[in-house]
């Protein structure tokens, strides 16, 4: 049982996301409900499978099944057998190994196929579905899947105490880690190795997998399981009788569990208490046992629990206390009596065999069927000669047939054509509908951008012209009194009035001919464009479009424009696009801290262009909420907005990656040290 205890802790570090991101269980609920996407709903019950993983895993197993269901429906196979792991790691924790065998067996059954790479889940999306990093080749993704498979049915054997079958699956797994080169999953196969040879007592064999374990999680930044690794460390000197070590390892491993991993707290504990029960500090063995105890109950580990009552009856046996001891004792048959270990080592037993009589039949198969295809081979190269004599004399007829069937092939291939060209037809209509969603998100900023930029024009346009009309009457009230020189001033002033009128009249021409220009310019034509004029145009638009919508907001904008930089060739209009997109989503963050009220905060919104290795570098930074780790591993995701629902399309963002990548340009999203968010943006000068 111990076995059991320290794979279940080491292997949930495994299974879980390595990102550390901090996810809310009940957003993602609620965007599973109000979702209308099969994928996006699939990767939220992935995101919520990888949260119980830690805390319940009843909620794991449930999401497992939603996962399964979903993979299934949208035809992804490796997606398939990766639900099947995690739903078997949740059984497995639960002690429920015979259903977890099974969905190992059926796990396995999808990845030895190579045909299953053929779908898979877009590399955009495929860092939720596993903690290891992407972009990667389907088939490694594939080995991943077998290693993490194999990892989990030598878990179970280990709980069963079959030491052969055990080693041989997490020698599977180590070999399928290699073959796609992942440190993470390379780093939990060498330290579950590491316990088994512990368990066997080949301690130099174990601590030199367990070192090479931490080498691998150090090199591969897998902090949540370092805590796992320096947990078994101390676990194997104190069996090599270096207990001053030992103590040291497990007090550094709790340090680590407490940041990432309670269950390994857990443990931690335990072996602690362990490592005191037989010295004189029998107290803080019994004290640290006891929060052992408390805490495996909180989390709902039966297992954990069996393994703390059996240490806490140890210790009261060692004091004499009788009713402790019968108290723990009880505890303990309760808990063997849920977990059935004997009876399901008979039905895994029962399982394996049948898998072998299974497996033993599939292989007698083939071979009826190779001998099957001998003779049918025999009886074909007969029929190839009488088939030979047959066209030798029937040559004229077999032309008409070969005619004839080269008709319907070649009707086949249209009839085939004609479908991949209405797919095509109706990918590029989906794919225009969502743009066009955005462009018309994207107009209406603009309108309101430019209605603000005109209305100051044309107010002062209305202003000039009453008092222009009021100057015309007194002119003539000055004339018929005779008063001239009166008159004359009226006709400065009104001279005056008229000259403001044509400038402001003109100033409002402008804007409508530089919008008329970039109107234009929208039929996707790569030109040299002024880079700060377009820059500066967008920005204004963003800003004044927001002051639009909340006149309260007022923000600073900082420019450092570089001035070797002039002109660069790009589409203007997509461009501005990609500026007036990053900035309303400054000025938006920056109210939403503004709204705070937070003492001595002015909103700053800081423009700069550089050049850099013959590339101009264009930084948009602001102080506002800024973006969680998450947020900036899925900023540039279709359909991802941080804005409440009914705010935002999503598609921003990912429209503005699309345009920069479709100019050979580079365009990423960092925290600033200010709180704020900063959007670089890299495009080639020629």
């Amino acid at each position: 049982m111990i076995k059991f205890m320290i794979c279940i802790i080491l292997f949930s570090s495994a299974m879980l996301n390595s990102s550390g991101q901090v996810l809310n269980v009940d957003s993602l609920k609620r965007n599973l409900q109000t979702s209308h996407n099969d994928t996006f709903k699939l990767m939220e019950m992935i995101a919520i499978t990888n949260i119980y993983g830690e805390t319940n895993f009843d909620s794991m197993l449930l999401f497992s099944q939603g996962q399964l269901q979903y993979a299934q429906k949208l035809g992804f196979p490796l997606s398939q057998a990766h639900a099947y792991a995690g739903m078997a790691y949740a059984q497995l924790n639960m002690a429920r190994f015979t259903e977890a065998l099974q969905n190992l067996l059926a796990g396995k059954k999808v990845v030895m196929n190579p045909v299953n790479e053929n779908n898979v889940l877009p590399d955009r999306y495929a860092s939720i579905e596993s903690n290891y990093d992407y972009p990667k080749p389907p088939e490694f993704r594939r080995f991943d899947t077998q290693s993490l498979l194999e990892l989990e049915q030598g878990i179970l054997y280990s709980n069963l105490h079959d030491a052969q079958k055990e080693l041989t699956h997490k020698m599977e797994a180590k070999a399928y880690a290699t073959r796609s080169g992942n440190l993470k999953l390379l780093s939990t196969v060498n330290l579950l190795l590491a316990i088994t040879y512990s368990t066997a007592n080949k301690l130099d064999s174990a601590l030199i997998l367990g070192k090479l374990a931490f080498g691998q999680a150090r090199q591969a930044k897998y902090k949540k399981f370092i805590g796992s690794i320096l947990l078994n460390l101390g676990r194997i000197y104190e069996k090599k009788g270096d207990l001053a070590l030992a103590e040291e390892y497990y007090r550094a491993a709790i340090v680590e569990s407490k940041l990432y991993y309670q269950r390994g707290e857990v443990v931690g504990y335990l072996w602690f208490a362990n490592l005191h029960m037989h010295d004189a500090t029998n107290d803080s063995s019994r004290y640290f046992a006891s929060k052992a105890l408390r805490m495996a109950i909180e989390i709902h580990a039966p297992n954990l629990e069996l393994r703390c009552d059996t240490l806490l009856a140890s210790i009261f046996m060692k004091a004499g206390n009788k009713d402790s001891i019968i108290k723990y004792q009880t505890q303990i048959i309760t808990l063997n009596k849920s977990i059935s270990e004997p009876k399901q080592t008979q039905q895994v037993q029962n399982i394996d065999f049948n898998e072998q009589q299974k497996q033993e039949a599939i292989e007698d198969a083939k071979k009826a069927y190779r001998n099957r295809m001998s003779t049918v081979g025999l009886l074909s190269a007969v029929g190839v000669f009488l088939l030979l004599a047959v066209v030798l004399l029937r040559n004229n007829r077999n032309a008409n047939r070969a005619n004839i069937l080269l008709t319907a092939q070649k009707l086949e291939t249209e009839h085939q054509r004609n479908k991949a060209e209405k797919a095509l037809s109706d990918l590029k209509s989906t794919q225009a509908q969502l743009i066009q969603s955005e462009k018309m998100a994207s107009l209406g900023e603009l309108m309101a951008g430019i209605a603000h930029e005109i209305q100051n024009p044309l107010n002062f346009v209305n202003n000039f012209s009453e008092v222009s009309h009021e100057l015309v009457d007194e002119m003539k009230q000055e004339f018929s009194e005779q008063r001239s020189n009166r008159a004359m001033e009226k006709a400065d002033l009104l001279k005056g009035n008229l000259q403001k009128i044509l400038l402001h009249g003109k100033r409002a021409d402008g804007i409508v001919k530089g919008m008329l220009q970039h109107s234009q310019a929208g039929k996707g034509k790569m030109e040299p464009t002024a880079v700060h004029p377009l820059i500066g145009e967008y920005l204004r638009l963003a800003y004044n479009s927001y002051r639009a919508k909340d006149k309260s907001f007022q923000a600073e904008i900082v420019t450092h424009f570089d001035q070797d930089i002039d002109k660069a060739t790009f589409i203007p209009q997509d461009i501005g696009r990609v500026v007036l997109n990053i900035c309303s989503n400054a000025f938006y963050s920056m109210a939403e801290k503004a709204g705070n009220q937070p003492a001595g905060y002015r909103p700053t919104l800081t423009v700069t262009t550089e050049m850099s290795d013959g590339k101009m570098l264009i930084s948009i930074e602001d102080n506002g909420v800024g973006l969680s780790e998450s947020q900036l591993h899925k900023i540039f995701q279709p359909f991802f907005t941080t804005k409440p629902t009914g705010q935002g399309t999503g598609l921003g963002l990912s429209l503005s990656y699309d345009i920069i990548k479709a100019h050979g340009g580079e365009i990423y999203a960092q925290n600033t040290l200010n709180g704020g968010a900063s959007f670089v943006i890299s495009l080639p000068m020629a």
